[in-house]
């Protein structure tokens, strides 16, 4: 019988000593996947603790994701999707996780530059800002200000059809709920971010996967799946796609609008991330079919979650009314400051010293890894990197674990739910210093025959 190790004297309350032991006993192989744990009457006997510490410890174990409980069968590890396990940061102890998961840019030091706007956004005697219910979509100033933007970015924005939302996710989620009803099938590239999959969820909606090719979508593919007519929308991204950093370029934008146009299919566009070089946009290409999803997360400031917005304009009176039984708008002061950070030129220096810090840290990666190994965008932080397919994904991933290396094993990102041999990296949630250690343990990991470095 499995029995994790406690220590009575420690100042750490006994329920957590258990469910710290059940995750290390997953990492370590020592419990597997579907594995029935002790009841709690017997674990309680064996620890010499009572049932209550027991099914506390459950509990716990239930909220972190590693364990679930059956009613009338018991308690049993989680049936984890292939090539998935826990979080490293779940070991009892760890403080030295190299947090590869989470794309966000890096740390940089806007502060200033966002405290002196604060500032004066505080004196403003604006009680639009503060007082009064506004327009749905935002202030008139605001959403000029934010079009200006987006129209910098490759669009041909109208500030009246465009919303100004509290994030790029909503944008997702108000374009989909407005385009589609409950047991729809909505496309999208075969290998996606999980956003669009936790937005169909919740939804109802069914993914139909796109193949993708060296630019990002498999036109022929496309085409195929349009003449099926099982769906009439296509969720996309097509600049810097997540996970692969693959940009569709203008020819395959134009051939893709026209197959869209030809099977009257409506586009919904994710464009969140840099731009490494000019392009236009699908909403530039087709206004009367795409919804554009923009924001300033990945470009700008992330914690700011000013996203946008822009609808074709038959669709401007139905989406308001999608928003509204949401949040009815987004704050006023929020957009305020992101009008002001554009207006200002603030906002694109913050962009260009995050196209700097983002190529730094390509290269890096890139000396490190080994740039034929590694699919990316040059100004964006997410990397696709390929291993032996020899390797177990779940396997590589349990290692990377105990290494103190959190990655996402590629099954988070196919649409079914398949596994290849490819690791998500983010780059931008670690310093230098660290972020140069966590990818040389991965490249280590991935090639034992590399000479021994200083790792910690």
């Amino acid at each position: 019988m499995w029995k994790p190790t406690i220590d009575a004297t420690s100042d750490k309350k006994l329920y957590l000593q258990i469910c710290d032991g059940v995750a290390q006993a997953i990492v370590s192989g020592e419990l597997k996947r579907g594995e029935q744990l002790p009841t709690v009457r017997a674990l309680s006997a064996l620890l010499n603790v009572t049932p209550g510490t027991i099914n506390r410890a459950f509990d716990e174990g239930v909220q972190r994701g590693i364990i679930e409980k059956t009613q009338g069968k018991g308690t049993f590890v989680k049936q984890q999707k292939q090539g998935r396990t826990i979080s490293a940061a779940m070991l009892p102890g760890r403080k030295d996780v190299f947090d590869f998961t989470l794309n966000q840019p890096a740390c940089l030091n806007i502060e200033p530059i966002l405290s002196t706007h604060l500032q004066n956004l505080a004196r403003q005697n604006d009680p639009r800002l503060w007082s009064v219910y506004g327009d749905t979509r935002g202030l008139p100033e605001h959403r000029e200000s934010m079009a200006d933007w987006l129209n910098l970015r490759g669009n041909n924005a109208d500030p009246e059809n465009l919303f100004l939302l509290s994030g790029a996710q909503q944008g997702l989620l108000s374009s989909l709920m407005l385009l589609c009803n409950k047991g729809d099938t909505v496309m999208v590239q075969e290998t996606t971010f999980p956003g669009i999959r936790a937005v169909a969820t919740l939804l109802g909606l069914q993914l139909q996967p796109v193949a993708m090719d060296e630019y990002g979508l498999d036109l022929n593919d496309f085409k195929a799946r349009c003449k099926q007519a099982s769906s009439q929308v296509l969720v996309i991204l097509p600049t810097a796609h997540n996970p692969t950093g693959k940009t569709l370029s203008q020819s395959h934008r134009e051939k893709l609008v026209k197959i869209a146009r030809k099977y009257d299919i409506y586009l919904v566009e994710d464009d969140i991330y840099l731009h490494a070089e000019p392009v236009l946009s699908l909403q530039q290409l087709a206004p009367e079919r795409t919804f554009h999803v923009s924001g300033f997360s990945k470009c700008v400031a992330p914690a700011l979650r000013a996203g946008m917005l822009v609808c074709p304009p038959q669709f401007t009176g139905s989406l308001a009314r999608v928003i509204q039984a949401q949040n009815w708008f987004t704050p006023p002061v929020t957009t305020e400051l992101a009008h002001r950070l554009h207006t200002s030129g603030d906002a694109v220096t913050i962009e260009q010293a995050r196209r700097e810090d983002c190529i730094e840290r390509i290269a890096l990666a890139k000396g490190i890894l080994g740039e034929r190994r590694i699919q990316y965008d040059p100004v964006n932080l997410h990397i696709w990197l390929k291993h032996s397919p020899r390797l177990d994904n779940a396997a590589v991933i349990s290692r990377l674990n105990q290494l103190g290396v959190d990655a996402l094993p590629s099954v988070f990102f196919h649409v079914t739910e398949t596994s290849s041999a490819h690791l998500r990296l983010c780059l931008g949630n670690l310093n230098p210093e660290n972020l140069q250690q966590g990818l040389e343990i991965i490249a280590r990991e991935l090639n034992p025959s590399l000479p021994e470095r200083a790792i910690i």
